[in-house]
């Protein structure tokens, strides 16, 4: 980028001067030029992602994801995405372990097959899920020109987004051998893709 910057500053100072029309098309071709630069970089960066084992192990077969594994996830993102966590919190400080864990797994483009989006609310009237789907297609659009993000369909950056809002795991009660829900709630599994794939739930009980 700074190099076709710098080229374009040289020849607009030893060049005569254009005129408008040739200076919108000079300015099309350094777009045209810095776009395949961006494409090129983002294709290097999915080759590097794919080939490490655990990424490939955990798109095959997620699983709960070890310490070991988190410090490995976020030393790759950083090696490829340079320096992106300490980019990211600097930028959002208030962000939790969670939250970056999260990011981290965005970043790698993880789908939504990976990380599932579960939630507890009202599970009688059903206009409930279907307002609720209102909602997020509000807040987190598809085909918005700023992302970058595009390679598997204008609907997964927004899936990610929204699973990373709703969350991947639920906390709930045993009381008595059932699920301590209100009278009301039942439990999402939130689809964020307009096709998606396959989902498997991991419940892990604790307690005597």
């Amino acid at each position: 980028m700074n190099r076709l910057k710098k080229t374009y500053e040289k020849r607009n100072a030893t060049q005569p001067k254009m005129n408008h029309k040739s200076h919108i098309q000079h300015i099309q071709t350094l777009t045209n030029e810095m776009e395949q630069l961006r494409e090129r970089e983002h294709r290097l960066a999915e080759r590097l992602i794919s080939e490490q084992p655990l990424i490939n192990e955990l798109r095959h077969s997620p699983r709960f994801i070890k310490e070991a594994d988190k410090s490995c996830l976020a030393a790759l993102v950083d090696d490829v995405y340079n320096n992106f966590t300490s980019r990211l919190t600097t930028r959002f400080p208030n962000l939790t372990e969670m939250d970056i864990q999260y990011c981290i797994l965005i970043k790698l483009h993880f789908t939504v097959s990976q990380i599932a989006g579960l939630s507890v609310n009202e599970n009688c009237d059903p206009d409930v899920r279907s307002d609720m789907e209102k909602i997020f297609n509000n807040l987190v659009r598809e085909r918005e020109s700023w992302y970058d993000h595009t390679l598997e369909g204008w609907d997964d950056m927004p899936a990610h987004a929204k699973s990373s809002l709703v969350g991947a795991s639920l906390s709930i009660p045993i009381t008595d051998g059932r699920l301590n829900l209100g009278t009301w709630q039942g439990i999402y599994l939130c689809e964020f893709r307009n096709h998606g794939g396959g989902r498997r739930i991991v419940a892990t009980i604790l307690g005597e």
